[in-house]
């Protein structure tokens, strides 16, 4: 959903890049936000894409850190679970902590997702490279014919002018001018 979120915009958009802050939340903001220039100019569009994927990969160890803290407490709580079977009546071990960060389940489903999304980054980032590529390596060979086309009359030039028949016109018009 980001991904497309994201391409759709990049596409259908004209304004500058917006990119999402996080508000005093030590985890970064979701990037359904982000908004991408126009694609006609290349380089404006690969900054805007590498800074939507620095965001973005932040927002992922951000989730991968979720991850690893929330598999931590699944594991302090199986090896700390007393081998009877007891209930408890009293309120949840939850901290408030636990309510501020997604559960590991909503954190591996997010995680998804922003991988996802940051393979479509790398892939819309790759084709303009290519694109980019293509175009400079076609006008470098335009550029490589026409500087041997300028060095074959350059050539052609001093042939000419070194050639027997360019000096005898050369004295044919000095006597003509004498005349």
């Amino acid at each position: 959903m980001f991904a497309s979120t994201l391409l759709s915009r990049f596409t259908n958009s004209n304004q500058p890049p917006l990119l999402p802050l996080s508000e005093s939340s030590s985890s970064p903001a979701p990037y359904s936000d982000a908004v991408l220039p126009s694609p006609t100019d290349a380089s404006a569009t690969l900054l805007a894409l590498a800074r939507q994927e620095a965001h973005l990969q932040e927002h992922i160890q951000y989730l991968l850190d979720v991850q690893s803290d929330r598999l931590l407490e699944g594991l302090s709580e199986a090896i700390s679970r007393p081998t009877k079977n007891v209930t408890t009546n009293g309120p949840s071990s939850r901290t408030s902590k636990d309510t501020e960060t997604p559960s590991l389940q909503a954190a591996r489903k997010e995680l998804s997702t922003a991988l996802s999304t940051l393979l479509s980054l790398k892939s819309h980032s790759s084709s303009i490279l290519s694109s980019s590529l293509a175009s400079t390596i076609a006008s470098l060979s335009s550029i490589s014919s026409l500087q041997s086309k300028k060095f074959s009359l350059q050539a052609t030039i001093r042939d000419l002018e070194s050639s027997p028949t360019s000096a005898e016109l050369g004295e044919l018009s000095r006597e003509e001018e004498a005349l």
